[in-house]
Formats: C-alpha cells, structure tokens, sequence
C-alpha cells in the first residue's frame, strides 16, 4: 500500500484515498497485536502491554526520524513515503525470524515442539503458517 501511495502522491484525490486506506489497516490491526501479546503476558500484562505501547511510540519516532533524514540529506518530500516502507519491512522481517525461531525450537517443560506453540498462540482467525 505504501508503494501505491507513493507512486500516486503527485494525484491528490488517489493520495487522499490512499492515506485513508492505510490509516484504517493501521489502526485496524492494533487490538488483534495487542490481544496476542497479551497471550504471552503472563503474570505481568499490566508491563507487556505498556511495552507494546512503547514499541508503537518508537516506531513513530523512528518513522518521523527517518523521514527527516530523507529530507536533509536532499532526497525530496515525498521520500519519507518511501522510506516508511522501511518500517513495515523490519516489522516483517522481525515477524519471519520469529516464526523460524518458533518452528525450530522447543519449550523444554512443555513438551511441543516451537511450531505447535506458534499455532495454539496464533489468535482466531489470523494467518499463522
């Protein structure tokens, strides 16, 4: 979505469209990432989700940050689109090696493997494979 909107930045109306859509799919997938960290919370739910709140902060500062590069450094105003792709690319990445690690690994007291506690962990209805 983010390269769609900056290939139509320059068409106000598909720009506007864009940033509607991308602001909905954001703020849409929040209560599903909070309700699944929530299931690892433990006996401290109160400081997960505190610190699922931070990591949406420094997202936020990092993307503004990065942003501000882009325009110092002489790459123009719409660079800040293509480099908060960035972001969402590092938070999929992240998500990869996380299953990888899942999948390989095993909790030594439960006795599953890593891939069967990625999926009794995957909420209703998401895509976990």
């Amino acid at each position: 979505m983010m390269v769609l909107f900056a290939l139509t930045a320059h068409i106000k109306v598909l720009a506007l469209i864009w940033l509607i859509a991308m602001g909905f799919f954001a703020f849409a997938t929040v209560p599903g990432l909070q309700m699944r960290i929530m299931q690892f919370a433990g006996q401290a739910p109160t400081l997960v989700s505190g610190a699922n709140i931070a990591a949406f902060n420094v997202g936020n500062a990092v993307g503004a940050w990065l942003g501000g590069v882009g325009i110092g450094i002489g790459w123009g105003y719409r660079s800040p689109i293509a480099l908060g792709a960035v972001l969402p690319a590092a938070g999929l990445l992240v998500l990869l090696l996380a299953i990888r690690s899942a999948r390989r690994g095993a909790d030594p007291g439960s006795g599953q493997g890593g891939e069967e506690r990625l999926l009794e962990s995957c909420a209703v209805g998401s895509a976990c494979h």
